[in-house]
């Protein structure tokens, strides 16, 4: 389900797949999101810095 996290698919689309609450999702699959958001955050950085 991490790589449907990562890939973009919404929480509640994941959670209705596999039978669980979007909240269980995000628990348990909230690493996939901080890596997401990190990866995000360095290339906004790298944008910012072409400028």
């Amino acid at each position: 389900m991490s790589i449907l996290i990562a890939e973009g698919v919404a929480v509640t689309t994941v959670a209705k797949i596999i039978g669980d609450t979007p909240e269980m999702v995000m628990k348990v699959y909230a690493h996939s999101l901080d890596d997401e958001e990190l990866r995000a955050t360095k290339i906004l950085s790298s944008l910012i810095k072409l400028k």
